[in-house]
């Protein structure tokens, strides 16, 4: 009948409408969700070169005084020795434990490359050693950084069908303000993160339009 087909039309425009709203809420959340991790990852990097060059600080400074212990001699005072801050920056072993710290700290793993690009060290060697990552920065995170000359860069990478958010940031020198290195911080983890806000979110839109 007329009535039974005007209902059914009007049930059908009111499903196209929800559908139409939780989709367009969605992409908003979506939108604020990215734009939210993008952030809170640029600032949980500076706190972490922060964390890391204090590390670097605090082990230049302990073994100057070991090596003016070592040095000196009974009944002389020696000058307290001088340690190279990049000889600490590019040792691996160094380096290695320091990102582990701080990846502890911060809840996130930690890569950290020369100035041309080459890894140096990593809170999750493994990645490289079983050939998930390569060596070598990703180019075009390199050429933002050394040819753009960007304070922070921020982009998409993927790891087979994983693609997630990596985080860059100069390290320089304390005088001159050259670039010695750059710490990545790959952010594995949001899509696990998005998934679940997202599942939360879905829920709340469901008891506002069912309910």
């Amino acid at each position: 009948s007329l009535q039974r087909r005007i209902s059914f039309a009007m049930l059908t425009l009111m499903l196209l409408t929800f559908l139409f709203l939780v989709f367009a809420t969605i992409r908003s959340f979506y939108e604020r969700s990215t734009e939210n991790h993008r952030s809170q990852l640029m600032q949980k990097q500076k706190e972490a070169l922060a964390t890391i060059e204090n590390l670097i600080e605090a082990t230049v400074h302990r073994r100057s005084i070991q090596m003016q212990l070592d040095n000196n001699s009974p009944g002389t005072v020696a000058e307290t020795p001088k340690i190279d801050r990049n000889d600490i920056l590019n040792n691996t072993d160094d380096m290695d434990d320091m990102l582990r710290v701080a990846s502890r700290i911060y809840d996130i793993d930690m890569n950290l490359y020369d100035n041309a690009g080459q890894l140096i060290a990593s809170s999750q060697p493994d990645i490289f050693t079983r050939g998930l990552l390569s060596n070598r920065m990703n180019p075009f995170a390199w050429n933002q950084m050394a040819k753009e000359k960007n304070n922070q860069f921020i982009q998409y990478e993927q790891i087979g069908s994983l693609n997630y958010l990596s985080a860059y940031i100069p390290v320089k020198s304390e005088v001159g303000n050259a670039v010695n290195a750059y710490l990545n911080l790959p952010y594995f983890a949001r899509q696990k993160v998005f998934r679940r806000e997202l599942l939360a979110f879905i829920g709340y839109l469901l008891n506002v339009y069912l309910i």
